[in-house]
């Protein structure tokens, strides 16, 4: 129980949280959650995963769309 007493602005952090997985799946690729570099904690590593999570997202999503524009071009030509 310790720890997370010792978790800075956990109820502010997991309102953020919240907020930019919900912006996630709502589309918004984009949306990061802010890391305070001066106070490294546990729940520094699940906003780092969480952040890690959308960036891989957003790249496979890049991917996927340039994959099918480049399909659509194809089947023009022919």
């Amino acid at each position: 129980m310790n720890q997370v007493k010792s978790i800075k602005n956990l109820g502010r952090r997991l309102e953020m949280m919240e907020r930019v997985i919900s912006d996630a799946a709502g589309g918004n690729l984009y949306a990061r959650i802010p890391l305070d570099r001066t106070n490294f904690d546990r729940l520094t590593v699940v906003e780092i995963g969480i952040n890690l999570i959308i960036s891989d997202l957003e790249t496979e999503t890049s991917s996927m769309l340039n994959m099918a524009e480049q399909l659509m071009e194809l089947s023009k030509e022919k």
